[in-house]
C-alpha cells in the first residue's frame, strides 16, 4: 500500500485538450494514463495525505463543491459520498494505485476532473 496518498484537480475545456498536452508532465492538464498524475506539475495537487480515507474525505468535498455546476441526474448512478468511495478503493486496489472521477458541466463543454493517486 503506498504510504502518501495525493489529491489533483483540473476543469477546463476538453476542446482545448490535446494528448500531446496530455503527455507532457510540464503540461498542467490532465494525463492520458492515470499513473502519470504524479509526473503533472505540482501546482495541480490539492491534498497530500498519508491515509486513504483522508484523500476520500478530500474527494468528496471536493466534488461537493461543484455539485451546483453538475448537470440534473450527476449523482444517476449513487451518491456523491458512494462515487468518492469507489474511486477511493479503485487507488488502493489498482495496480498503479489511482482513481479518478470525471464530470461534464451543465454548458456540456467544460470537464471537472479529480484524481487520488498513491506513492
Amino acid at each position: 500500500m503506498p504510504e502518501r496518498w495525493y489529491c489533483f484537480k483540473w476543469v477546463g475545456r476538453t476542446a482545448e485538450l490535446k494528448d500531446s498536452q496530455r503527455s507532457d508532465p510540464s503540461q498542467a492538464v490532465p494525463p492520458v494514463v492515470c499513473r502519470d498524475w504524479l509526473q503533472k506539475p505540482k501546482s495541480m495537487r490539492k491534498g497530500s495525505y498519508a491515509d486513504l480515507d483522508q484523500a476520500q474525505a478530500w474527494l468528496r468535498e471536493a466534488i461537493r463543491e461543484y455539485e451546483p455546476t453538475l448537470p440534473p441526474g450527476a449523482q444517476f448512478l449513487s451518491s456523491f459520498d458512494d462515487q468518492a468511495a469507489a474511486v477511493a478503493r479503485a487507488a488502493a486496489n489498482s495496480s498503479y494505485h489511482a482513481g479518478v472521477w470525471t464530470a461534464w458541466q451543465r454548458d456540456g463543454s467544460t470537464l471537472v476532473e479529480f484524481a487520488i493517486v498513491g506513492e
